[in-house]
């Protein structure tokens, strides 16, 4: 997702500051990438099943990139 017309069950847009991701999604996690900057990361969120996910690319510390996908086990 790249519109900010859309958003996540837990109100998150494009256009939503890092801080409303962490309170939305408490727990939310770096994906290990190589990249260290917490403002300038992406971020995952995982279902209960654990392949359900919810990733956010953040630049500068703003939502940029919403990707939904199901990883098959």
């Amino acid at each position: 997702l790249t519109s900010s017309k859309l958003q996540t069950p837990r109100g998150i847009t494009i256009g939503s500051t890092l801080a409303q991701l962490k309170e939305a999604y408490k727990g939310i996690e770096i994906i290990p990438d190589g990249r260290t900057d917490a403002n300038n990361c992406a971020y995952r969120v995982g279902g209960a099943a654990g392949y359900k996910n919810i990733n956010f690319e953040v630049e500068k510390g703003i939502v940029k990139r919403i990707k939904l996908f199901i990883e098959l086990p």
